[in-house]
């Protein structure tokens, strides 16, 4: 009897990516039973907002961002060389999913996946992080479920062309500005710390609360958020500079 040959069936995946911490652990509680199953998180920690983009090398990101007040992980080096070498190596069968809110870290960091996703597939699908934020645990799923539902078909090739005018600039930060990051120099926030240093006697303000009132004014003109330590580091360094 004529044996049947077997054909491998390849099961459809669903490809998590996101670049905050909080964000992958509710996306981890709201969708334990599916992760290792049917999804998959992959998850960068790192603020690519902050620091030089080129060379872009663990060891020399590492560096940028220890630099400006940003303490990282021993395993720092080897878990973003496991990101960048998975993001490269996914199926193009999969479906990928894209988090990412208006927050330039986050927004730059879509930038650099899109380089590796380009090479394999021309779209991923976009959800808001940013609508997670102050989501309650109880309707996590659902706000979830729905922003799946409603993922916006996005274009990666515009994203890979702004990861490489991002790294052409090399500029030491990067902010956020009509939902795209944009270069401009590490001193940007220098005139805002200035401005509040001179409201009262120095002495008198502690670098976090002049810090923390940097970060809600960035908040309010440019609806997202920066590292506090970055701008603590810049509160450190703009005091020393004027004492």
């Amino acid at each position: 009897m004529e044996k049947r040959k077997r054909h491998t069936v390849y099961k459809k995946r669903q490809v998590h990516l996101c670049f905050d911490a909080n964000i992958r652990g509710l996306l981890m509680q709201t969708y334990h039973a599916e992760m290792g199953r049917t999804m998959d998180l992959l998850f960068l920690d790192e603020d690519l907002s902050v620091g030089r983009l080129n060379p872009l090398t663990p060891s020399f990101r590492k560096r940028m961002l220890e630099e400006r007040g940003i303490l990282t992980e021993d395993s720092f080096c080897g878990e973003y060389r496991t990101f960048l070498r998975r993001i490269e190596g996914l199926s193009p069968e999969d479906s990928c999913y894209v988090w990412c809110s208006k927050d330039p870290y986050e927004l730059t960091g879509f930038a650099l996946a899109s380089t590796y996703l380009a090479s394999k597939r021309e779209q991923v699908l976009f959800c808001d992080s940013g609508l997670l934020q102050d989501v309650e645990p109880a309707r996590a799923r659902a706000v979830c479920d729905a922003l799946l539902s409603r993922a916006a078909v996005t274009s990666l090739r515009p994203w890979a062309a702004l990861w490489k005018r991002l790294q052409e600039e090399n500029t030491s930060l990067r902010i956020a500005v009509d939902g795209l990051p944009r270069s401009v120099p590490e001193t940007f926030f220098d005139p805002w710390i200035q401005r509040l240093l001179a409201q009262e006697a120095p002495q008198e303000r502690d670098n976090f609360s002049i810090a923390i009132q940097v970060e809600e004014e960035y908040r309010t003109r440019f609806h997202g958020k920066m590292n506090i330590h970055f701008l603590l580091h810049r509160v450190d360094v703009v005091r020393r500079r004027e004492m």
